[in-house]
Formats: structure tokens, sequence, C-alpha cells
């Protein structure tokens, strides 16, 4: 992360640890790990973000979402 970045976190009112942990990012699984992007998260979990939102779209909760592979249609 560069200065600058951190530098507009910390003006927003995150403080250094708060950055290290992760706390900035906004997006969240169900084990409490931090992600950047929804799209970050389901790469994570090895699924695509079209799968994934597919899978949240449905109403599925987000532990059954990230853990359940997606099909493989032949």
């Amino acid at each position: 992360m560069s200065q600058q970045q951190v530098s507009r976190l910390l003006a927003k009112g995150y403080t250094y640890a708060d950055i290290e942990q992760g706390k900035h990012l906004k997006v969240v699984d169900y084990q409490g790990n931090r992600y950047k992007s929804k799209a970050a998260m389901a790469k994570a979990y090895g699924l695509s973000k079209f799968v994934f939102d597919k899978k949240e779209k449905a109403g599925w909760d987000l532990e059954r979402a990230l853990t359940t592979p997606a099909r493989n249609n032949k």
C-alpha cells in the first residue's frame, strides 16, 4: 500500500492499527476475513464474481454461497 493510500485512510479516521488489521476493507466473509471487493472474496474461494452474484441473488447464505463449488455443466 502506498503512503498516499495510507494518508487517505488516516484522513478518513482510520488508525495505523485499523489499516494493519484490514478494517478499511469493506467486504467481510462468514469467517470475518476482509476483502477489497466481492470479486476478490469470490476469487479467494475459487469462484467467479458472476457465480457468486448468482448464488447471492438466489438467496443463498454467505457461507453456502462461498463454499459450495460451482456446477460444471458440460
